[in-house]
């Protein structure tokens, strides 16, 4: 490294994280990048160990580690809070319960290669915990991610690491969302003229619901969060692809009342969809599969997560339209 390296500032929000984010304040502070100012910020509104074990870190790490306490306020909000309180050239977003590996920063810094690029995408892969369907079918999901990105089929629709500058200029997260506020910041950015580079293979991972109700619990709930994000982007066709599934079956039952084979060409349509996600499941990870019998549940599997999601959209939509934010 030499004095012309970027600095960074790590930026690591907790939020009720007592259980992962001593580990992931470890890996952040582990990199073989040197120049890292880390930056903690703590939601005050934390109702487990958060705050100890955040201070608790702190004490270890004194030197280019800062602790932020916050009052509640959301995700969005904390990580403007964090990166505005931080001098690095380079931001990087870091999550209190995802781990990185040691060259993480460094491969990210590096792929700022001109002063164009305003973003960069290091790809990662889930980190699966627990026994249940749910943690067995998001270990397939990854695999289907990885297989896709080593085949030319990944379109970066987020990024963590950013350049300073242009975090400036699009005025950091939209503080009004709490989902997809990731992707909103990334097409902000790249609005304004900026590139995006992709640093490939596995160099961090994601801690997935190690349980099926934690799951689908926080799907039903990224579901109800989307809407604010659809509604700023105006993206109906967003919208009626999260929710097909339940326009599909609403749809069949009202024909159905007029056509008499109406509900049975749903269901052949719905059994022909799963066919197909089975086949090109199949055909991306077969190898890897280590039960092959798990890619029969996997199309079924992301049938019900995919109308769990959609519900929750609908829901979100009502609250939203009720709240009176749809008339703004």
């Amino acid at each position: 490294m030499t004095d012309n390296t970027p600095s960074v500032t790590s930026v690591i929000v907790a939020y009720n994280n007592e259980d992962t984010v001593g580990e992931c304040v470890e890996s952040v502070l582990g990199q073989d990048y040197p120049k890292n100012e880390t930056i903690i910020v703590y939601d005050e509104g934390s109702t487990d160990g958060t705050e100890r074990k955040a201070t608790e870190a702190s004490a270890r790490y004194s030197e280019n580690f800062k602790l932020v306490p916050i009052p509640h306020s959301g995700r969005s909000a904390a990580r403007n809070v964090g990166w505005r309180s931080g001098a690095g050239e380079i931001v990087f977003f870091a999550d209190a319960d995802d781990l990185y590996e040691r060259d993480y920063l460094r491969r990210a810094v590096e792929a700022f290669t001109t002063e164009k690029i305003g973003c960069v995408c290091v790809t990662g892969a889930s980190l699966i915990e627990g026994r249940g369907i749910a943690p067995r079918m998001l270990k397939l999901y990854s695999l289907v991610q990885q297989r896709a990105r080593a085949n030319s089929r990944f379109k970066p629709t987020w990024a963590w690491v950013y350049r300073r500058k242009a975090l400036v200029e699009a005025e950091g997260f939209d503080e009004r969302l709490s989902q997809a506020e990731d992707k909103d910041l990334f097409e902000r950015v790249i609005g304004l003229g900026y590139g995006v580079q992709v640093v490939d293979g596995i160099h961090w991972f994601h801690r997935r619901p190690s349980s099926n109700a934690a799951y689908f619990k926080k799907t039903f709930t990224g579901g109800v969060r989307r809407i604010p994000y659809l509604a700023k982007h105006r993206d109906y066709l967003g919208f009626f692809r999260s929710t097909g599934i339940v326009w599909l079956v609403a749809g069949g039952l009202v024909l159905q009342l007029v056509f008499p084979f109406a509900l049975a060409s749903m269901l052949v349509v719905l059994v022909a969809a799963l066919a197909y996600r089975g086949v090109s499941t199949a055909s991306l990870i077969w190898r890897e599969a280590s039960n092959k019998s798990e890619l029969l549940i996997y199309p079924f599997f992301t049938l019900v997560s995919h109308t769990v999601s959609a519900v929750g959209v609908l829901l979100g939509l009502v609250e939203y339209i009720a709240s009176g934010l749809g008339h703004r």
